[in-house]
């Protein structure tokens, strides 16, 4: 778990179904995350997909507010063959105040404290402005845009303590 004065991240645990189902069952906030989920009126479909996040992990936390001890989103970080792969999403309820940029740069402040050198790319959709600002703000840089020119990519890079 870490912690700063606006968020808690902890690792998504056996029991958080439906803390996730709650966070993932907005339409809008799947479509602009990026996530690949079934339709939640599929109800055995959405179960199982919950089920197996909750159980591969893959690097999944859980985001809650500190203030009112309310999850809030979600974020992983995700392996790839050059560093890892940043996602996440914040309940519309906790956006415009700053929560996922806390969150953001709390976990990239955690991953500086490693004694070797990480790459965090992240992915956003051309017209999601707010989640480009959240990465602007914790120090990614944008690239030229992808080959299927239906994302903008990012990246930041720890620095060597």
């Amino acid at each position: 778990m870490i912690t700063n004065q606006l968020v808690i991240i902890r690792p998504v645990k056996s029991g958080d179904q439906t803390i996730l189902a709650e966070l993932l069952s907005d339409r809008q906030t799947i479509k602009d995350s990026g996530i690949q989920l079934p339709d939640p009126d599929n109800k055995a479909a959405f179960q199982w997909a919950l089920d197996t996040l909750v159980k591969k992990g893959n690097g999944l936390g859980l985001i809650t507010e500190r203030s009112s001890k309310c999850p809030a989103g979600i974020m992983s970080l995700v392996p790839t063959d050059k560093g890892l792969e940043l996602g996440y999403l914040l309940g519309p309820a906790f956006r415009g105040r700053g929560l996922m940029t806390s969150a953001v740069k709390l976990l990239l402040e955690h991953l500086g404290q490693r004694t070797e050198a990480v790459l965090v790319t992240a992915s956003t959709s051309p017209n999601n402005l707010a989640s480009q600002r959240v990465l602007q703000r914790a120090g990614f840089q944008c690239l030229p845009v992808r080959n299927n020119e239906q994302e903008h990519c990012w990246q930041w890079l720890t620095q060597k303590n």
